[in-house]
């Protein structure tokens, strides 16, 4: 099992309904649901935790608003409060379940952009585990440029999730604690591949 803790960010006035909506009954896919005044936390195995943030970032992102969302994975954390459900073991990849998701995980967005740094934790060659990570995204559809702490993604929202979800994944085969963290964007009046200069483009 893995754990997710995100927030939403609906940059409109009637923001409470956007949130509200898109954490509605996650439980329903057959995760842990926890939400707070701050953030929501999401418990859980691996197709099921992305499943139900898919869910909640594209029911947001479904407003029309300018929406952000934040999120912290974790697995293998030595340190969980209460219960092993980040406990290191071994892992060998994404374990199916894509299959039978529901289709409000596929509504994500045309025009997304994304950052995320990965945190191999306790690994002696973690640097390699990253820019290996790194590439892979370059290896994809997406435009990938490389920025201060972090990689920035921009394409379609299905895909930036399949990046991330194959980052953290291939990360936990190579250590037993993992953490990334990952900032997401939909419809930002900004957001234009033309704001990608041709001087970041060979910085990639």
């Amino acid at each position: 099992m893995i754990g997710a803790r995100f927030s939403l960010y609906p940059m409109r006035d009637t923001f409470v309904p956007v949130i509200l909506e898109a954490v509605r009954d996650l439980e329903e896919f057959g995760v842990e649901a926890q939400v707070d005044d701050v953030s929501t936390c999401l418990l859980g195995e691996e197709p099921n935790i992305w499943e139900a943030l898919r869910v909640a970032f594209g029911r947001a992102a479904s407003s029309g608003s300018h929406v952000v969302l934040t999120a912290t994975f974790s697995a293998g954390c030595p340190g969980e409060p209460d219960a092993d459900c980040c406990v290191p073991r071994a892992y060998t990849g994404p374990s199916g379940g894509e299959e039978g998701w529901s289709p409000e995980a596929y509504h994500l967005g045309e025009r997304v952009a994304a950052q995320f740094a990965l945190y191999p934790l306790g690994v002696a060659d973690y640097m390699e585990t990253i820019y290996g990570e790194i590439e892979h995204a370059r290896r994809s559809s997406l435009r990938v440029v490389g920025r201060h702490f972090c990689t920035h993604l921009y394409g379609r929202g299905d895909e930036i999730f399949q990046v991330l979800r194959e980052a953290f994944g291939n990360a936990r085969t190579r250590g037993t604690h993992i953490v990334m963290t990952a900032t997401i964007a939909a419809n930002s009046p900004t957001l234009s591949e033309a704001k990608v200069t041709e001087t970041e483009d060979q910085a990639r």
